[in-house]
């Protein structure tokens, strides 16, 4: 029984779905990795999209 509105496109698809759970965990663990850069690597000042206050270096 599918919900799709192309079931024999899909099928194929059927194999996949037992890496779902690998591949969230995988995508947690690469956020809180992204995450933890942010806080703590100043990761945000390597990009030159950030505002000028942002990028301003100074003592603070």
């Amino acid at each position: 029984f599918f919900l799709s509105e192309r079931p024999r496109e899909d099928a194929w698809l059927i194999p996949l779905l037992p890496l779902m759970p690998v591949f969230t965990f995988c995508t947690r663990i690469w956020s809180a990795f992204a995450i933890l850069w942010e806080m703590t690597g100043r990761g945000h000042l390597d990009s030159s999209m950030a505002p000028w206050w942002v990028l301003k270096k100074s003592k603070f």
